[in-house]
């Protein structure tokens, strides 16, 4: 197994920036609108720009920012999960549809935006639950419609729209993963679960970041890895998932890019550092170590979700404890995001 080095040359590092030092749980922005939530405020970066702003007003939605999702493409909507419902934002006349919840104890975890071109191209926004139940928010009704599969763990889509979900907790047979490109057909992968992801029943609240579901997606390509023991890949509709070993030790997930063959980034995390690192795919197995951040304290930071942003050219990670971090490809034109205003 090749172990992860960074780049012997200076043109070939990654320059990373602190966007925002304020803790954020979750970031998306696949198509160049970035979103970033944190328990006090949602952070922005508008397609096209590069400066952060800051939305510190969370009083009209229905409690602190647990996920957050950002459209791929116009009209660039956006949806914050929050305790007590989910609010979608960027509606026509810059209204706001809130969906509070009736049974508080069950909360949105993950959400993402689908967009299909069945007949005339929609953009459908997903959502999954700590019960595992998977929905989809009905914007001509304002009502959820939810979908008739077993309970997921994680649900995630590319920059295109194509949406995958992945349900890791199951016995064995059961365990598999959903692709769809159309939102009508589901095309299925059986996945193998770890004896880990048995210790905890499917349904129940998955809040501790060593047992969450991390997923990744790009076209046919999938990508999932409970908390950081390692990713999990499958690169066609009829490949198995096999174990990345570059990845031995990943937690949250993003492809470089939107084909199947794109490069992956893993979390890496020990006691003393937290680290991003790139595996490419096929026969090459090059893993490089983006970024590294040494802890100063006996516990390195968490990284709780990443996001490639092609249209910068960009990695976003988002973390609890150092904030809200941009990480540049190299020779994408050292364009810095300015910090939240």
């Amino acid at each position: 197994m090749a172990r992860a080095r960074f780049a012997r040359r200076a043109a070939d590092a990654w320059s990373v920036t602190v966007v925002a030092q304020q803790p954020v749980r979750d970031v998306s922005g696949a198509g160049g609108l970035v979103v970033a939530g944190s328990a006090s405020a949602l952070l922005m970066v508008r397609p096209g720009t590069q400066t952060c702003k800051a939305r510190p007003q969370l009083g009209d939605l229905p409690g602190p920012a647990v996920a957050v999702a950002a459209e791929q493409a116009r009209p660039w909507r956006y949806a914050v999960a929050c305790a007590g419902g989910i609010a979608m934002m960027g509606l026509p006349g810059d209204q706001m549809l809130t969906l509070t919840s009736t049974t508080p104890e069950i909360q949105v975890t993950h959400m993402a935006w689908a967009r299909f071109l069945a007949g005339r191209e929609q953009t459908v926004l997903y959502l999954r639950w700590t019960d595992g139940a998977v929905g989809r928010v009905r914007l001509d009704l304002g009502t959820i419609e939810h979908l008739h599969v077993l309970p997921m763990d994680a649900i995630a889509s590319d920059a295109n729209g194509v949406l995958a979900m992945v349900a890791v907790r199951r016995p064995a047979g059961d365990a598999h993963a959903l692709w769809t490109r159309d939102g009508i057909r589901l095309e299925e992968r059986p996945v193998q679960p770890g004896p880990s992801a048995l210790a905890q029943p499917a349904g129940e609240p998955k809040s501790d970041p060593e047992t969450r579901v991390h997923l990744a997606v790009a076209d046919e390509a999938i990508a999932y890895a409970i908390g950081g023991q390692g990713a999990h890949v499958s690169r066609g509709i009829d490949e198995d998932f096999s174990a990345c070993e570059e990845l031995a030790q990943a937690g949250p997930l993003a492809f470089h890019g939107t084909a199947a063959s794109a490069a992956l980034f893993g979390v890496v995390r020990s006691a003393a550092v937290c680290a991003i690192d790139r595996a490419e795919a096929g026969e090459a197995r090059d893993v490089q170590r983006v970024v590294e951040i040494v802890a100063d304290s006996p516990d390195s930071p968490r990284i709780e979700a990443l996001q490639w942003d092609a249209s910068r050219r960009a990695l976003w990670a988002a973390s609890p404890q150092a904030g809200l971090t941009r990480v540049d490809e190299p020779g994408a034109g050292g364009h810095k995001a300015v910090g939240p205003s």
